[in-house]
């Protein structure tokens, strides 16, 4: 009887423990997902994926894809990966279904103002790129006359330019130079065409092969070195491996395609080329002088990528650019008669090689060697004669100059746990500046009067290493902490500089975001700012900017979808300068410095960035407040004391609205206005022969007029079964506002009171034209 007892008993304890493992087996199941880049929806290769309850795991394979068993309902896994944020979710019924899609934000997002460009290379409704993208179609709505990512952040907060059609930009106070344009790793000194003509350029850089664009306007990390106002980063992006694909735009002012696709099985390729052909256009243009320019140009760029392996690949990336412009007007006065004949020959070769290496699931390494050359010529002749007076002037002005770097340098990044990653790099780069200039004039009269200035040469041949290191801590979900710092070194003026930064980032629950920035940046002489060719102690010396900046940010987000949100975003800084090189435009309004660290200086302001996307319907507004000054320190003159520096530019306020009207119709508009910069007048006052002179005032004592743009674009997308047509109008400064560049005053003496004379910018500027996709 016992031994039946217990047998019934064993029978029971079997079946109920074979339904225990049945229910397990049924709550425990596999799940698959794929992680990704938040910004620009690439996969994230070998990232680390963790479940907390058993602190087992996988790791994406080469396209960003993984698979994870024995995962029960209510999990939570982990998701880490060198240089993002990591992130955590809770395993629903759903996920075991469909397939889990990760997205991780890169942790410098958070920690620097930051606007980013994405070209999200995805159709899938769950992969959104990041809020704060601008896609490349509007990137193309935004820049009127040409597709051109400098012009088109000319209306993010803290830039200012009164002049659109010109791809230079001040940010935050600071001058053109001051900006650091890397385009793959790689400095960009002058990355612009038409760089002769005063009031109209354009970057070199093809927007349909970018992959993502960062602009910082203040408190970059120790990662970015040299310059102390703003980085701008592009990154090309990479051929599709699946597909052959490509594009071709044809308008009035242009001609542009790109085409790219797979490499056999390991390879892919990515092309693109631009060709101008604006001087037939201008010579139908009926305004001042604009006929009589011949700015032509054009440039080839691509990007080949190869696998050497799943975990290393092989990139060689390059760009190359000519431009050749001619200006020869006549003008005939009822006295005089005026004559100019200005050439002018640019380019510019980048070439660069990338080995991109992931090391393991904890470390990256990253292994580039860089060449570029920039070749600059400029001629010009101007003549003036005057009937009455028998007076006769000459001005030849000729530039030249080369610039050659090779750079060669490596950065590791390594994540020792989630909560903390390292990034470290070292560079070194030889430099080569090669500049003549001369200015020289001569005045035929009684007496005769012959003159030089601004004439020089620099020929210097010399090096820069540096180091960085960035200490990135994840304290908490909402608190992330970048402290670093940078060394730099420039053989040419045995000047030798210590960095150190703070970046700090604090994010509620609600969507609120706090951030804060210090430290300190050092920039140091280029070509034109240079006392001696030789290297000297006692040569230009780094002039450095510090940088302190509190801001907040407020995102609303209305549905599900990250395409339906608002954002605001409002950013107080100051910035100190050191050690400046004072400047002012000189002849032909280019950038003249005293070569000499001789002033000092503040930039203060607001900015505000307002964000409203929706379904069909995408604008932004931002405003920016600005005061900046400069003060010459050794001057002898009263008048150069403290004053407000060229870049003031005290209200800034921009406006860009993009429709969809149905049927593909589109519709965007681009509102701008900016207080006038200000400049140095001068009045006409008769000398002790009684002949017209002109008297220079307080520098920087007045201010230009406000300038005022409102530019609209129409499009139209026709899409066929393999390809779609879209055609365009737009139309820049469609309500012809009178906008001055600059006024100019004549540099001759005269018997009749002279008058000031406005240069003009461009007038209402029309063009439409078509592009073919497939």
């Amino acid at each position: 009887m016992f031994i039946k007892s217990s047998i019934v008993k064993s029978f029971i304890f079997i079946f109920f423990l074979s339904i225990n493992i049945l229910i397990a087996q049924t709550n425990v199941k596999v799940v698959t997902g794929f992680v990704f880049d938040a910004q620009t929806s690439e996969p994230l290769p070998f990232a680390n994926i963790m479940v907390s309850r058993t602190k087992t795991g996988a790791t994406t394979n080469e396209d960003g894809k993984f698979s994870l068993s024995n995962i029960s309902v209510n999990d939570e896994i982990i998701v880490s990966y060198v240089g993002y944020k990591s992130s955590s979710i809770k395993i629903e019924n759903s996920d075991f279904k469909n397939l889990v899609y990760i997205s991780l934000q890169p942790i410098n997002i958070n920690l620097q103002e930051v606007t980013v460009y994405a070209n999200t290379l995805t159709t899938s409704d769950k992969i959104q790129a990041s809020s704060l993208s601008i896609q490349s179609e509007r990137i193309r709505e935004i820049a009127v006359g040409m597709p051109d990512i400098l012009r088109s952040v000319q209306s993010l907060p803290g830039i200012a330019t009164n002049n659109e059609l010109k791809a230079e930009f001040n940010v935050r106070g600071g001058n053109q130079d001051e900006n650091l344009v890397l385009v793959n790793g790689t400095q960009v000194y002058e990355p612009y065409h038409i760089k002769e003509a005063a009031n109209a350029s354009v970057g070199i850089f093809n927007v349909d092969l970018m992959k993502k664009v960062n602009i910082i306007t203040g408190g970059f990390s120790a990662k970015y070195g040299d310059k102390m106002s703003s980085v701008l980063d592009i990154e090309y992006r990479q051929g599709s491996k699946e597909k052959y694909s490509g594009a071709a735009s044809l308008s009035l002012a242009y001609l542009d395609g790109y085409v790219e696709g797979p490499l056999g099985e390991k390879g892919s390729f990515i092309l693109g080329a631009r060709k101008s052909y604006m001087e037939y256009i201008l010579s139908l243009i009926d305004f001042e002088d604009i006929s009589k320019a011949q700015p032509s140009f054009y440039d080839l760029q691509g990007v080949l990528a190869y696998n050497l392996t799943p975990r290393n690949k092989l990139l060689f990336e390059f760009i190359h650019a000519g431009d050749d412009f001619s200006y020869d007007p006549h003008r005939d006065y009822t006295n005089k008669v005026e004559d100019e004949n200005n050439l002018a020959n640019y380019g510019s070769t980048l070439f660069d090689i990338k080995s991109k290496n992931i090391l393991s699931s904890k470390a990256l390494l990253n292994v580039e060697v860089n060449y570029y050359d920039q070749t600059d010529k400029e001629y010009r002749l101007f003549l003036r004669d005057d009937k009455n007076r028998n007076y006769h002037l000459e001005r030849l002005t000729y530039d030249s100059l080369q610039i050659r770097t090779l750079q060669f340098s490596t950065d590791l990044q390594y994540q020792f746990n989630p909560s903390y990653e390292i990034q470290t790099g070292l560079s070194y780069k030889n430099i080569v500046y090669d500049q003549i200039s001369d200015d020289i004039w001569t005045i035929d009269n009684n007496p005769p009067y012959q003159g030089a200035y601004g004439s020089g040469q620099i020929n210097a041949n010399s090096y820069k290493y540096d180091a960085y290191v960035e200490n990135i801590f994840s304290v908490s979900d909402a608190l992330t902490l970048n402290i670093g710092g940078r060394l730099d070194y420039f053989d040419i003026n045995k000047d030798f500089t210590l960095s150190p930064r703070v970046n700090l980032a604090y994010a509620f629950n609600d969507g609120t975001v706090i951030k804060a920035a210090w430290g300190n940046f050092y920039q140091s002489p280029i070509y034109h700012q240079l006392k001696y060719s030789e290297a000297s102690d006692s040569n230009t010396q780094s002039q450095m900017a510090t940088h302190f900046i509190l801001g907040v940010d407020k995102s609303f987000f209305f549905s599900n979808k990250n395409n339906s949100y608002f954002k605001l975003k409002v950013e107080g800084y100051y910035k100190k300068y050191d050690d400046l090189i004072s400047s002012w435009y000189g002849v032909f309004e280019r950038l003249t410095y005293s070569k000499k660290n001789d002033a000092v200086g503040t930039a203060k302001g607001i900015d505000v960035y307002a964000v409203l996307s929706l379904p069909g319907f995408y604008s932004w507004i931002s405003y920016g407040l600005l005061s900046a000054d400069e003060e010459v320190l050794d001057s002898k003159s009263d008048i150069f004391g403290k004053h407000p520096r060229y870049t003031d530019q005290r209200h800034t306020i921009s406006f860009v609205s993009n429709i969809e009207m149905g049927n593909k119709w589109r519709f965007s508009l681009k509102a701008y206005y900016g207080s006038g910069f200000p400049y140095t007048p001068k009045t006409a006052v008769k000398n002790a022969q009684g002949i017209w002179v002109w008297k220079s005032g307080n520098i920087h004592s007045n201010s230009l007029p406000a300038y005022k743009r409102l530019d609209i674009r129409i499009s139209k997308l026709f899409v066929f079964d393999n390809f779609s047509i879209s055609t365009f109008v737009d139309v820049s400064n469609v309500l012809n506002f009178k906008n001055i560049q600059q006024f100019e005053y004549s540099s001759i003496p005269d018997f009749d009171k002279p008058k000031p004379e406005e240069i003009l910018l461009w007038p209402i500027l029309p063009t439409f034209g078509i592009r073919f996709q497939f």
